[in-house]
């Protein structure tokens, strides 16, 4: 099962790179780089539901860790590469 939270639309900076929403959650700015590493539970084949596991400023280092990882963690998880074509920064929970 998953489990969704709508993200805020507005957020008040606090400090820093710190906001807080409307219901008091605070957040923090988190750079994801472009070449992108996903990746899902091996036994969940029918669903699109991959997490971000890391990401990295050039690709050749980026392929050298999927490929690591599907061969260390190949049975548990099924890791994939994506180039974003940019950098983006997003706000993360502080939990």
């Amino acid at each position: 099962m998953q489990i969704t939270i709508p993200a805020p639309t507005t957020y008040t900076k606090v400090d820093d790179g710190v906001y807080k929403d409307s219901d008091g959650n605070l957040y923090h700015d988190e750079r994801i780089l472009r070449h992108r590493i996903f990746y899902q539970r091996s036994d969940d084949t029918t669903s699109d539901n991959w997490s971000l596991h890391s990401s990295f400023t050039t690709e050749e280092p980026c392929q050298a860790e999927v490929a690591r990882l599907n061969k260390t963690n190949g049975d548990l998880f099924t890791y994939y590469y994506k180039d974003n074509g940019e950098a983006t920064t997003i706000k993360r929970l502080l939990y």
